[in-house]
């Protein structure tokens, strides 16, 4: 009797002892996944962050060429509407426009209708943000 209960008690300890050690395991490799995802999400973010930030200076550089044709300044003309559909044309932007320094949206190229065309051009965009700082000679990226 002695030894049918020294045998259950024994195999008893020897569950709670392998029971503890499968959840520590289990605990630990799951801290380890963590650790291991949270690495690999980083890492993806920062080379996400990185091919953004190369595509942004890209994009920056051909706005900044594009704003060095004398036709761009040239308010309101045909001119200066050939010169926008060039640039879209030419560039991975689907459409562009002009503000003047007054903040009149002087001339835009885009997918819009005529009538939404006509609304825009001559409209203020002074209190826009994207305005104001190019005006304070700032880049200004809105959200997507």
């Amino acid at each position: 009797m002695q030894i049918k209960r020294a045998f259950l008690v024994s195999i008893l300890v020897i569950g709670i002892v392998l029971s503890a050690a499968v959840f520590v395991g289990f605990q630990e490799y799951k801290g380890t996944l963590y650790e291991h995802e949270q690495t690999g999400v980083d890492h993806t973010a920062e080379h996400v962050g990185s091919t953004l930030e190369t595509q942004l200076s890209s994009l920056k550089r051909t706005v900044s060429i594009a704003g060095t044709n004398p036709e761009m300044g040239d308010h309101g003309s045909a001119a200066q509407r050939r010169a926008l559909e060039t640039f879209v044309e030419r560039s991975e932007f689907a459409g562009a426009s002009v503000i003047a320094a007054n903040g009149t949206m002087t001339n835009i190229v885009s997918n819009v209708s005529e009538e939404r065309r006509d609304a825009l051009v001559g409209a203020d965009f002074s209190d826009r943000t994207y305005y104001r700082r190019a005006m304070n000679g700032t880049t200004y990226v809105s959200d997507p």
